[in-house]
């Protein structure tokens, strides 16, 4: 597995008990959530990038997504509880237990589904950084 892979488990275990009534968390989910779920929260890298730092080593910034999706008669004020929520579960530890050498938020989005009047997409961005070797993803 690589470290990529087990910062990402990390993030996962780290959301466990996220506020949200009827809540689901999911990695990288690319099927439609379901009509009658209320909020779920998807968790997926979005782009990394490696730097250089000495002859053998890398930092690399992973940029991750975490989804808010939200149902109801104002689907941003339903989403707003398990957005905080998330925000504060990820920055209480902003190395991750020591998975990353750091955490820092970035934009937050909302999207709207016009054909979906109930319901809103959160993007909450986070960019993390953690160090390879530079010739493996693993150590």
């Amino acid at each position: 597995m690589t470290i990529r892979e087990t910062i990402l488990d990390t993030v996962m275990t780290t959301l466990v008990g996220t506020t949200g009534a009827g809540l689901h968390i999911y990695r990288s989910r690319l099927a439609a959530v379901q009509a009658d779920a209320t909020i779920a929260v998807i968790v997926r890298p979005i782009a990394e990038t490696p730097e250089p730092i000495v002859i053998t080593f890398m930092d690399r910034t992973l940029d991750i997504e975490v989804l808010v999706r939200a149902r109801g008669d104002i689907p941003d004020a339903v989403a707003d509880d398990t957005v905080g929520s998330v925000h504060a579960k990820l920055m209480a530890d902003r190395t991750l237990g020591g998975a990353v050498l750091d955490l820092e938020d970035g934009p937050t989005d909302w999207a709207w589904d016009e054909a979906d009047t109930d319901l809103v997409e959160v993007r909450l961005t986070y960019r993390l950084r953690y160090r390879t070797q530079d010739n493996s993803l693993t150590t």
